[in-house]
């Protein structure tokens, strides 16, 4: 693994809050992609032009790219994530790209989202046959999505956790540029098994309150 933006473990995540979508659970923000998923750099890649399909391993597929490049520093068509020092995907004006998943599953979806745009969409479909959209102007805080190559509000890692499995991830941009780097999917846990946490850590809360008392 790499960059300096990220740990390999993503701590502190904020539910950013529920959505009304029937597949979306939640948008979190954390420190890099979660313990033991599976993650992709584009560090095999070379630097320029995106084309064909390409094999990120375990991960998927890049099925579908146009008007994509990948890169490693400032340029007149994108600039890398905040701390972010070597490759990344850059998805021009105009462009997307398309990554399909090997193992369909209910996953969590993150992304090292760099300079977050009104003009940035990523679009997810699942299994189902239904899709969910969300731009930057869905993801970025306050004061909502502005471009900033450096406003840490504005470049951070966004995990997207959804009740349904994904199939593609899409990538799009009306204008230059959507910055994306260190994908990754990890398998969202059973309801049940979430429950069996929650009650856990309900009880863990109790023991410590009784102690006090004491």
């Amino acid at each position: 693994m790499k960059k300096t933006l990220l740990a390999g473990l993503a701590t502190g995540l904020l539910i950013a809050g529920m959505t009304s979508s029937a597949n979306a659970a939640s948008i979190n923000y954390g420190t890099g992609p979660t313990l033991g998923s599976i993650v992709y750099d584009f560090d095999s890649n070379a630097v320029g032009a995106l084309s064909g399909t390409y094999n990120l391993g375990s991960l998927g597929s890049i099925t579908s790219t146009t008007n994509s490049i990948i890169s490693n520093t400032s340029n007149g068509d994108g600039a890398e994530p905040a701390g972010d020092i070597t490759n990344y995907l850059s998805v021009k004006g105009g462009g997307s790209t398309t990554i399909t998943l090997s193992n369909p599953n209910n996953y969590s979806f993150g992304l090292l989202w760099g300079s977050m745009d009104t003009y940035n969409t990523i679009t997810f479909t699942f299994l189902n046959g239904t899709s969910e959209s969300f731009t930057g102007t869905d993801v970025a805080s306050s004061p909502g999505a502005n471009g900033s190559w450096y406003d840490a509000s504005q470049n951070k890692y966004v995990d997207f956790i959804f009740s349904n499995a994904i199939n593609t991830v899409t990538f799009s941009s009306g204008s230059n540029s959507f910055e994306i780097d260190n994908i990754s999917v990890s398998p969202v846990p059973e309801p049940a098994t979430m429950l069996l946490f929650g009650t856990g850590i309900a009880g863990l809360a109790g023991m410590v309150r009784r102690r006090k008392m004491n």
